[in-house]
């Protein structure tokens, strides 16, 4: 499928302000040739007191990365 070696070359790190470590147990990509998606599974889930969630994306091989935050409240 060539979606698989786009996204193969994607890391992604979670982080939360209490420290919590996310890991990765799942995922899946797919498409037509044109369009793509991804969708990868983390655990554990974010504590109760979490406030925030930190994902960071990363391009093998390039100095290109992107941040996005997510309010759990």
């Amino acid at each position: 499928m060539p979606a698989v070696p786009v996204f193969e070359q994607i890391t992604t790190q979670i982080s939360d302000e209490l420290g919590t470590e996310y890991k990765q147990v799942g995922g899946q990509v797919a498409g037509d040739g044109t369009e793509w998606y991804a969708i990868w599974t983390y655990q554990p889930e974010p504590p109760e007191d979490a406030r925030e969630l930190t994902i960071q994306f990363t391009s093998e091989g390039t100095d290109a990365s992107t941040e996005c935050r997510i309010s759990l409240r």
